[in-house]
């Protein structure tokens, strides 16, 4: 039914797969360092998630900050321009004044 040739190939088949499945096999169990770097890693992977999410709240204060500083700065403009313009009229009275 089979010839040796088909024997040898199906042979060297059973055995490609018993070897593959054995690799799997020993891919599948991690040596005890292997699991402390993996659990490592994912410490350092939250470690670095929590940091981005504190970053993302300094950037968010930051920019609160400057909206507020913003917001300072154009009403101390416009304050000045309304003391500018009130010594310019308080000016005019005065030399108005002299004038009489």
């Amino acid at each position: 039914m089979f010839t040796s040739k088909m024997k040898r190939r199906l042979s060297t088949m059973i055995l490609v797969a018993l070897l593959c499945l054995a690799g799997f096999g020993g891919c599948a169990t991690l040596s005890q360092e292997d699991r402390a770097l993996l659990e490592s890693t994912r410490q350092s992977a939250e470690e670095a998630k929590a940091a981005a999410a504190k970053a993302e709240e300094m950037v968010s204060r930051l920019e609160t900050t400057a909206g507020n500083a913003e917001q300072a700065a154009t009403s101390a403009q416009m304050a000045a321009e309304r003391a500018e313009a009130a010594a310019l009229k308080a000016e005019r009275i005065f030399d108005k004044s002299l004038r009489k």
